[in-house]
């Protein structure tokens, strides 16, 4: 991911905004709803539903309503990065992961997940396909939870991660750890976050 330089852009967006909300007469108009705000419904914060909140369901609160969950089998993408600051280096493990959901079995979430670094990790010698596996609980509908494990070259990364399903199918989830990697002989301290999107086959 690039960061472009803002410098110009910012005065730019400026003038084009100021421009289209100018009604003629030299007065600046809110082109938005209702309290200034950039969506299209009729209350004061910025999703798309019609509740003052800013989730994406119907009520007041701020939480996700419960959804209906179906066991099966969920497969999807897998994105694990791994930034080393002592090292200068930072890189993108990418693959799959794939979840059999069984709700109320031991465990209801039961994944194996691979992938393999693409840049500098990779030129640094990590150059494995590298696979986890992973258990989990639906703690409160739709949330999950559950234990990661990820063998990189004789040294664990594991810790636990979170998730939710989404009425759409879809079951998601993060996690940001800390390890230490043995690199040639010297202890480099590693920070991971992983996220993973998968959807019901």
């Amino acid at each position: 991911m690039s960061i472009r330089p803002l410098s110009l852009a910012l005065p730019l967006f400026s003038l084009i905004a100021l421009s289209a909300c100018d009604n003629g007469s030299g007065e600046i108009t809110d082109t938005g709803g209702v309290g200034g705000e950039a969506d299209a419904d009729t209350d004061s914060d910025t999703d798309s539903d019609t509740d003052s909140d800013t989730d994406a369901d119907t009520d007041s609160d701020t939480d996700a309503d419960p959804v209906t969950i179906e066991d099966g089998t969920y497969a999807g993408d897998f994105t694990m990065t791994g930034s080393a600051s002592a090292l200068g280096v930072s890189d993108d493990c990418i693959g799959s992961i794939t979840f059999v959901v069984a709700q109320g079995g031991e465990p209801e979430l039961a994944g194996t997940a691979e992938c393999q670094f693409v840049g500098t990790l990779y030129d640094l010698g990590l150059t494995d396909v590298y696979e986890g596996e992973t258990e989990g609980s639906i703690t409160e509908n739709p949330y999950v939870e559950g234990y990661v494990g990820v063998d990189l070259d004789g040294n664990e990364i594991g810790d636990t991660w979170e998730g939710q399903f989404h009425v759409d199918g879809r079951l998601t989830g993060s996690m940001s750890t800390t390890f230490e990697y043995d690199y040639e002989g010297f202890p480099v301290e590693i920070d991971v976050d992983m996220e993973f999107d998968t959807t019901l086959q």
